[in-house]
């Protein structure tokens, strides 16, 4: 599969792919968490609270890193970061095969290679005068794409260059259908005798439901887009064997239900013996898939009866989804001239 490759011009395009980041190494859990518990974007403390959220971020982050440090050890710690780079050298392969001169970043919001850092170097000798940013998150969300497209903004118009940024790609053909054909890659590895009673569940990332009741969108498009990878796959799963749920809650609040645990749960004690979990809006191997999902959750399924557990890898690095970003770039390009191919 290829994306829709648009005419190149003379200008070289610059993008920045922004993504959360991930400790690669011990020392960088700490550090990581109270980043993130300081973003006031992620983390929305009570206003009375807000004054203090970096001196509370150092506190959570000093009571958590005990408990998720040996977390990220059992992974090896974080892929995310070297395949985020990965990613940009590969976009700029294929533009370059594609006749696209382009130069493309990986940053991190909340670790090393910080995105202030890498636009701050990469910037000055950069041979563009607009500057692509792509979030990394399939779905918009005010707590993640906000918070990593404000960032990155203010680094770009610092250099006197203008940002043009990408909010979303959820329901982007290319994607639906490379989640699609994942899903239809792993099913084929079901045992045939199971496929008649196999379910799939589609685990997305949380986000607290307070967010979504101040008009966050992030529930209705990964709602949307599940609903047309159901629509895509009903010739081989019937409707009711498809399941939407969200992981990784943090805190006392109430976030996004179902719960994944909770519904790994009760789809095993009504007997479901075979499941497909596909991570949705996950872009690439994290905490989140390779210990929640590949650990986690593969032991609580196993408890409850299902013994078959298959999961769907994220895209990382694969040619489908260097195709969606180039042409998701491609088209920032072509809007900005004015809708000109």
């Amino acid at each position: 599969m290829t994306g829709a490759v648009h005419p190149a011009r003379d200008e070289e395009a610059a993008v920045a792919l922004l993504a959360m980041g991930g400790p690669r190494e011990e020392t960088e859990v700490a550090p990581f968490l109270e980043a993130l518990f300081s973003d006031r974007r992620m983390i929305r403390l009570p206003w009375f609270l807000r004054p203090f959220q970096d001196r509370l971020a150092r506190r959570i982050a000093r009571r958590r890193t005990p408990l998720v440090a040996p977390k990220y050890a059992a992974i090896g710690h974080s892929p995310l970061v070297a395949t985020t780079e990965a990613l940009a050298r590969a976009l700029e392969d294929t533009a370059g095969a594609a006749g696209r001169r382009l130069s493309a970043w990986a940053g991190m919001r909340y670790g090393p290679p910080r995105t202030p850092d890498v636009l701050g170097n990469a910037l000055p000798t950069a041979r563009a005068t607009r500057v692509v940013l792509l979030p990394q998150y399939p779905f918009y969300s005010g707590a993640t794409t906000e918070s990593s497209l404000l960032e990155a903004e203010a680094a770009v118009t610092a250099h006197g260059l203008r940002p043009l940024r990408i909010e979303r790609f959820g329901d982007h053909p290319l994607h639906l259908q490379l989640v699609e054909e994942q899903v239809r890659a792993v099913w084929d590895d079901v045992p045939m005798s199971r496929r008649d009673e196999a379910h799939l569940l589609f685990s997305a990332h949380g986000l607290p439901e307070s967010y979504v009741r101040r008009g966050d969108p992030y529930h209705d498009e990964v709602r949307r887009a599940f609903e047309a990878v159901r629509d895509r796959l009903a010739d081989i799963v019937p409707k009711e064997r498809f399941h939407l749920s969200f992981q990784s809650r943090v805190g006392p609040v109430e976030w996004l239900r179902p719960y994944t645990d909770e519904t790994l749960v009760r789809l095993g004690r009504s007997g479901v013996r075979s499941l497909v979990v596909v991570p949705f809006g996950f872009t690439c191997e994290h905490l989140e898939t390779l210990e929640e999902i590949d650990i986690q959750y593969r032991e609580l399924a196993h408890d409850n009866g299902i013994t078959g557990f298959h999961r769907v890898p994220t895209p990382g690095t694969d040619p489908r989804y260097v195709a969606l970003q180039l042409d998701l770039v491609e088209q920032a390009l072509a809007d900005d001239d004015g809708g000109a191919r």
